[in-house]
């Protein structure tokens, strides 16, 4: 994507658009997430817009509550009480962050590995180790690990340090009509805007809370699985169960008592790879560093669980308050932890013994269902503001002018949420904002191409969407599969080997039989796509 100082997405300030394609002059995000943040930070790197004219609101009252800040006490960022997990960084995105000047600021912090390393239990024996990321295997980076409030944080400080506006303790409420007034009778904002109302919440006393009308051009939804935003673009879609459940903790690497392993490179033995996945009869249990010295590690079980009932649970009314009440049920996620437990080896045991352990990892225990976002009929929409306050698809045609009244477009997982095990969260998010800055930037142009604002969005939905697929698809065949219990893993692998046998295609990358080939994934090649289209 090339370097920072000669960023293809550099503009001269002030930037022309020619002919009759108006580009957006004001921006509003809602959620100040890594997705948001992110796509404010690109927005002013490619001068598409002033500081000034790009504002965040997030729900959150202050800048500490948006993250489970460690104690700065704790050298490796440990707080079992309110650590948060952290994110993985995979060459996809870290080249956009590298671009937008993050990455050099968080590198220090970050643990790397070039390797995937599975091994049996019992025993410990080495099932497989294979380079997925780093410069020999082709992908420009090693992939990253880093706790999640360091990312946000650090994004957090490069957004106030660009003088972008942050307002925290504010709660979009939903598009209104242009007809609609704020307080004392006057219209809110410019005609064509898209107008919204904004609360701002008094956490001490809510009596003083308010609302008002803002407008802006372009309304982002970077507001997360729940996303508000969506609904205005899809009101029926929702967060779908993919039927497949992850149980996380956090422990200190000292906390298990590690045997010496071999290997077929290194029959001397050595430490024990603190990025691995333990493969026993029962299912597999995988941990991951959290911090530069892999002092502490996240480590987790998965499953398939069918989805809780709410009527089961007591008072809880909703779906997603059934989950967060499992959740919080630690000596129900200890049992789960504890399942098969004699049929586990001795490493095997000294992990679920130590997760378990009150003064260890069972504070820190929490669920994670892997959800995913069923497919948008679309991610934005360019009408009028008054015809989207209900979500109404039907009113929500593009215009036949190229001019938009005022655009509302989600991204990240507010678009399309990943499974964790896919490892791509944050970094499809990362290129959601890649790809649609690089495309706003042709539109502002308006180069030779002429592309306008509503072509450039249906092109970014498409093959943005696409990517998406085939990143579910391959960690569904792939990184879950890895993660069965033994029958149902090596019926998994052999009924893909004998279907891809059939097909005439060989080994499956997906399901990684042979070596893994990750740059399909790692190397998307976004400014080549991108160029193409512009021609």
């Amino acid at each position: 994507m090339g370097d920072a100082a000669d960023h293809p997405l550099r503009q001269q300030p002030g930037a022309r658009t020619g002919g009759t394609n108006t580009f957006p002059k004001t921006v509003a995000i809602i959620g100040a997430s890594i997705s948001g943040l992110s796509l404010a930070l690109a927005l002013l790197h490619a001068n598409l817009f002033r500081p000034e004219d790009i504002t965040i609101y997030d729900l959150r009252p202050n800048p500490s509550s948006s993250l489970t800040t460690p104690p700065p006490s704790t050298e490796s960022g440990f707080d079992p009480s309110t650590t948060a997990s952290g994110v993985i960084l995979t060459p996809n995105g870290l080249a956009v962050l590298s671009n937008l000047g993050v990455l050099p600021r968080i590198k220090s912090r970050c643990w790397t590995a070039t390797h995937r390393t599975f091994r049996s239990d019992p025993g410990d024996a080495l099932v497989k180790k294979v380079r997925i990321s780093g410069e020999e295997a082709g992908y420009g980076f090693e992939n990253h690990r880093v706790w999640r409030s360091v990312l946000v944080e650090e994004l957090l400080r490069m957004v106030e340090e660009a003088a972008i506006r942050v307002r925290w303790g504010r709660k979009f409420e939903g598009v209104v009509p242009e007809s609609e007034r704020v307080d004392g009778g006057s219209k809110a904002g410019v005609s064509g805007a898209v107008r919204f109302r904004v609360t701002h919440r008094n956490p001490t006393s809510p009596e003083r809370s308010h609302s008002r009308i803002i407008s802006a051009d372009l309304l982002v939804g970077a507001d997360g699985i729940y996303s508000v935003v969506r609904k205005h673009l899809d009101p029926t879609a929702q967060p779908v169960y993919t039927g497949t459940t992850g149980v996380l903790a956090h422990i200190r690497w000292d906390d298990v008592d590690w045997p010496m392993v071999t290997s077929p490179n290194s029959p001397d033995p050595h430490p024990y790879e603190r990025q691995c996945t333990l493969q026993g009869t029962s299912g597999a249990l995988f941990w991951l560093p959290e911090d530069a010295a892999g002092s502490v590690v996240m480590t987790g079980k998965q499953t398939r669980m069918t989805e809780p009932k709410p009527a089961d649970l007591g008072s809880v009314t909703s779906q997603r308050e059934a989950w967060e009440r499992l959740s919080q049920d630690k000596h129900f996620l200890c049992e789960f932890y504890r399942e098969g437990y004699e049929q586990w080896g001795a490493t095997g045991r000294k992990i679920i013994d130590a997760v378990c352990d009150e003064e260890k990892g069972r504070g820190t225990l929490y669920l994670w269902p892997f959800m995913r976002m069923e497919r948008l009929q679309r991610w934005w929409v360019s009408t009028p503001a008054a015809d989207l306050r209900d979500g109404n698809r039907d009113n929500a045609a593009e215009p036949a002018t190229p001019a938009p009244a005022g655009t509302i477009l989600t991204l990240g997982d507010a678009a399309h949420a990943l499974p964790p095990s896919s490892g791509q969260g944050v970094n499809q998010t990362l290129e959601d904002v890649w790809v649609l800055t690089r495309l706003l930037a042709l539109v502002k142009q308006d180069q030779a191409s002429g592309k306008t604002m509503q072509q450039a969005l249906t092109f970014w939905q498409e093959v943005r969407q696409e990517r998406i697929d085939e990143v579910y698809d391959w960690a569904t065949n792939a990184t879950n599969v890895s993660r069965l219990p033994k029958d149902e893993r090596e019926k998994t692998l052999i009924d893909d080997a004998v279907k891809q046998r059939e097909k005439g295609e060989g080994q499956s990358k997906k399901v990684g039989l042979g070596v893994d080939d990750m740059r399909w994934l790692y190397v998307p090649g976004w400014d080549e796509v991108i160029e193409r289209w512009a021609k």
